[in-house]
This record gives structure tokens, sequence and C-alpha cells, in this order.
């Protein structure tokens, strides 16, 4: 909440004609840029209820903490995704509604896979579009750019930072310059990325999973600037193989 409430003042010194909003809900919720006080009364409720929650675990609290975060990331995603909200703690709120520390068992072990299931299935998700993707457009002979295309990976990151008006720095640029190694590793990675659901349901993999994401969302930061907040310290925190101590 504290990196929401940063990017909330970043945006907020913004010319009000910069925010649109992209779904209804936005429209509903947040018209306009909300003021700082509407914000922090948000946020404020918020941290009151998840520290509530420790104590008093109950679903209608988790509920709450729930539409709260997605209301205190709408504001960010209307700058269209100028950037990334934290999905990873949104979800993490949205897949744990039903599940109460106090009142588990430990052949309840199911639904934690089922918890880390809705997590990752996000991440097999993307990876699927973008295997379909690739097929859909060999097979219709597009002339768009493939993600096993030659440089896709340069080019993706180039136009990235051409897209913010900035140049890519050139330690970035040459490290590009083994374009083999990068074209199956882009490959390997897509793989790896929409096999990633069945990590939730074998611990040693869940760690290698989260290693994988973890090493993603730093790629994804400084070579394509998507940013998406503490995405990598939630991961850590949900998936760290805390049985090893």
């Amino acid at each position: 909440m504290f990196v929401q409430y940063r990017i909330f003042k970043k945006f907020s010194l913004r010319p009000q004609d910069f925010y649109e909003s992209s779904y209804w809900i936005q429209d509903l919720f947040f018209p306009v840029f909300p003021s700082e006080f509407y914000f922090l009364l948000l946020e404020i409720t918020c941290a009151i209820l998840v520290i509530l929650s420790i104590f008093y675990q109950k679903i209608y609290i988790n509920c709450f903490i729930f539409v709260l975060l997605a209301l205190i990331n709408i504001p960010i995603v209307s700058y269209n995704g100028a950037s990334h909200t934290n999905h990873v703690f949104v979800l993490s709120y949205f897949f744990s509604i039903f599940l109460l520390p106090k009142k588990l068992k430990e052949e309840d072990i199911k639904y934690i896979e089922y918890y880390y299931a809705g997590m990752l299935i996000t991440y097999s998700f993307s990876g699927f579009w973008k295997i379909f993707s690739m097929i859909k457009n060999t097979i219709t002979q597009s002339s768009n750019l493939l993600w096993c295309s030659e440089n896709a990976a340069k080019i993706n990151t180039i136009s990235s930072y051409h897209y913010v008006d900035l140049i890519p720095p050139d330690f970035i640029i040459n490290s590009y310059d083994n374009s083999t190694f990068w074209f199956y590793f882009t490959l390997f990675g897509i793989a790896f990325q929409f096999l990633c659901v069945l990590g939730a349901f074998n611990r040693n993999k869940l760690t290698l999973v989260m290693i994988f994401l973890i090493t993603f969302h730093f790629y994804t930061q400084y070579f394509v600037l998507a940013d998406l907040g503490i995405a990598k310290f939630g991961l850590i925190i949900l998936f760290f193989p805390y049985h090893i101590f």
C-alpha cells in the first residue's frame, strides 16, 4: 500500500486530462482522479482491516480487504497502465477470502494448493496466450512480430523504451548480441510460464516456479519497463519454502 500511495502521489501531479478510465467500474467509483484524502481514507481503512484480520479471522473481513485493495488499484490502472498494478497483492487476498489460518487443519493442505493454483494460473494464462498467438499468426501468415521471431526480445525491449520516449541503456542492448541464446531463452521462458500452475501441487516445483517468476519480474522491470510494483516481494512471501527452517 505504501508503494501504491507513492505511485498515486506521482500521478496526482499530472494534468487531470491524462486520466482516462478503461472499465465501467472505474467510471462508477473514480470518474475523476481521486483526492488525496479519499485515497488515504481507503488505504488507512484497508490497513486497519488487515491488522484486524490477524486477530479476528473472518470471511467478511477478508472480503472487505479484497474490495478495498481492488479500489486502491483502480485509479492507477486508469492511466492506461502507466504503472502496472500489484496484481499479485490483490489476487492473493481474493483467493484467500475463505482461508482462515486458525481453522485450517493439516489435512486441509489441498485448499492451500488450490490457493497457489489460483495465483499461478494467471501466469499460465499469460504463457498460453503467447503460445496461442504464435500458432495463430504462423497459420494466418500474419506480418506481426512473433515471440519466436529473430530478435523478438530485443525489439520488444526497444519498443517498450520508445513507448515512454526513452532510449535503452547500451548494456541492455548489448546483452542481446547473442540472438540464438535469446531465441531459445524466450521460448523456454514462455513454456515455463505456461506450466507454472503445476508448481501449486508440488513443493519442490513451487520453489523453482518462485525463482523463475522473480527472475522474470526483474527482467520485465528493467528490460521491458513493466514494473509490477511489489510483485517480486509478494511472490517470495507467498511461495517461500518455509518448511526448510
